[in-house]
């Protein structure tokens, strides 16, 4: 058994905003736009230099110690005797120990490096990402405008089903009066017993006809739900009617979502192409470092050192896998283009064909309008005939039967001309195919 703890009120807007929030594709979509935007700024902060800032401390038990020998006497000896000319030679010395390396052992590194010259690689990079970013965008308008199309659709034919409830339940009333009507009819003679049965097997048929569309109501109810997200505990209550319908032609300015996100493809892939033929040009990275340490050299102090070089990096062969991928991306964008010519000739005519279907959709409502006008005044008048004894019931029943018929299709021309005015508005905003 199923339990009701909560009653929605809905309307077409709010069905729409609800699904859009439970939609766990559109939610997905929405993650990538936002992953694709994360992601351009991180390939925006390679072009900052990068710096880095290291601390070293290093503690080693053996510090080798060599003996240098430092004279501290010298002697001279003259050669030849009396020539004022000799050699001069330590007499004494002393021997002092010197550290090679020490215990404790300290660095600070400062390092900056960065690529000085890339032929604009890493600029084209970070612009390729936005435009990557762009494109998941388009795609992801593109989706939300079939997804909520598809909700807009759903919800206009669920109030088709709560209008065709509405006449079951006034059908069943009038049915139920004119039973009553009949009945008195036949117990005082005015009426026979065979109109008498008819009446009553009329009312009979319409309170399966009531069943059956309040099952169609329900079940109508039950994949809105289904599509909007809600669980099965909320019961939907619709607040819009099928109401009179604007019969303007709606203009409809094309900006198809799905075509924009192939054409940012195509920008993507041609400017790839471009950027595979520069692996075959140089790159100049250059790179800085600061050094403040102790020991510094033999000594036991603290003190800084920097270096600075510029490394160039030539790739001169790899198989000329540059060349080929340029060529496969260039490819790809020539196909993406046909592909695209042919969308928007497809997406012409289709807007085309969905505007003549809503010129259709609203003649065929005036039409029933006109004829519900027409049966309304004919119910009216054989009503009154029926009751004067001028009808009989079964030319009255024809009547009856062909008001209810055209009150319902009505009521279907009111939705046609709905659901055509949202194809042709949301034809201009992507393409309704099955995804």
């Amino acid at each position: 058994m199923m339990w009701v703890i909560a009653v929605l009120e809905l309307t077409e807007d709010k069905a729409v905003e609800i699904a859009l929030k439970n939609s766990p594709s559109i939610l997905a979509d929405s993650f990538d736009v936002l992953y694709a935007y994360e992601q351009s700024k991180e390939v925006g902060s390679s072009l900052w230099p990068s710096i880095s800032l290291q601390f070293g401390y290093t503690y080693n038990s053996y510090a080798t110690t060599f003996q240098q020998i430092i004279p501290t006497k010298w002697g001279f000896q003259e050669i030849p005797p009396g020539s004022g000319q000799g050699i001069v030679f330590p007499i004494e010395a002393e021997t002092v120990g010197v550290q090679f390396n020490r215990h404790h052992n300290y660095r600070f590194t400062l390092s900056i490096s960065r690529p000085l010259w890339s032929w604009w690689r890493m600029e084209r990079g970070y612009q390729l990402q936005k435009e990557n970013t762009k494109a998941k965008y388009n795609d992801y308008l593109s989706k939300k405008a079939a997804y909520e199309y598809n909700i807009r659709m759903v919800y206009t034919l669920a109030l088709l089903s709560k209008e065709a409830l509405k006449i079951a339940e006034e059908n069943l009333k009038f049915s139920e009066k004119r039973l009553k009507l009949i009945e008195e009819a036949y117990k005082s003679g005015r009426a026979n017993g065979v109109d008498y049965l008819r009446a009553t097997a009329d009312y009979e048929s319409a309170k399966a006809n009531l069943l059956n569309a309040e099952n169609n109501y329900k079940s109508s109810l039950k994949t809105l739900a289904l599509f909007i997200g809600l669980p099965d505990t909320v019961e939907i209550e619709l607040k819009d009617s099928l109401g009179s319908e604007d019969k303007s032609l709606p203009q409809v300015e094309i900006q198809r979502y799905d075509i924009a996100y192939l054409e940012e493809q195509v920008k993507i892939l041609e400017s790839m192409s471009r950027e595979e033929l520069k692996g075959y040009l140089p790159t100049v990275l250059g790179q800085f470092s600061l050094n403040y340490q102790r020991p510094l050299g033999f000594e036991d102090k603290w003190g800084s050192n920097w270096t600075a070089g510029i490394t160039l990096n030539w790739t001169l062969f790899d198989g000329l896998s540059p060349s080929v991928r340029s060529k496969k991306y260039k490819l790809q964008a020539e196909a993406l283009k046909r592909r695209i010519e042919f969308l928007k000739l497809q997406a012409q005519k289709e807007i085309a064909d969905a505007q003549r279907e809503y010129e259709y959709a609203v003649a065929v409502l005036d039409a029933q309008e006109k004829g519900l006008n027409a049966m309304k005044k004919a119910f009216d008048l054989a009503l009154e005939a029926y009751k004067s004894g001028r009808m009989t019931y079964t030319e009255f029943k024809q009547v009856e039967l062909a008001y209810w018929n055209a009150k319902l299709s009505y009521k279907k021309a009111i939705s046609d001309v709905k659901l055509a005015k949202l194809k042709v508005k949301f034809l201009g905003l992507t393409s309704l195919a099955s995804r």
